[in-house]
């Protein structure tokens, strides 16, 4: 709930999706400030550290992670929104995307999220969890700093 949503120009998901969420915890930049910074055009994307280089940069905590369904639970629970990063292909022809998860309905077995163009995408559980098991469930979780 609240969580701004940036559909993805072409090849775009990492810095749509870390534009949500920063936005989400009150940093007011566009997906196409976040590009200039992390996009690679060679690669025709992003790479995983970068979108958790940029978030530190912009003083948040941020911890890459091997995440797993029941993590997943608990931050949206907690309100905290998830990159999540999925290969959509085959093990022999990869195709990396980063999605924002935002909500997770155990009774219809979907998870919501932000992916591409489609705000509130109701992604069937098992295609998720497949997709996102070829990443190692990696994660990208994202919280204001803590005062010290």
């Amino acid at each position: 709930e609240g969580v701004p949503f940036y559909p993805q120009k072409e090849y775009q998901c990492g810095p749509a999706s870390l534009a949500a969420v920063l936005n989400y915890w009150g940093q007011h930049v566009t997906p196409e400030v976040v590009a200039q910074a992390i996009y690679l055009p060679r690669l025709k994307g992003s790479l995983n550290i970068d979108l958790w280089r940029y978030a530190t940069a912009q003083g948040f905590d941020a911890r890459m992670q091997e995440g797993s369904l029941k993590e997943l639970q608990a931050h949206l629970a907690s309100n905290q929104p998830v990159i999540a990063f999925l290969n959509l292909g085959f093990s022999f022809f990869s195709i990396g995307h980063f999605l924002v998860v935002v909500g997770l309905d155990p009774d219809q077995q979907v998870v919501i999220a932000y992916s591409g163009t489609e705000k509130d995408k109701r992604i069937p559980l098992r295609e998720f969890l497949s997709d996102w098991k070829k990443t190692q469930y990696w994660s990208l979780i994202i919280t204001p700093k803590k005062e010290t």
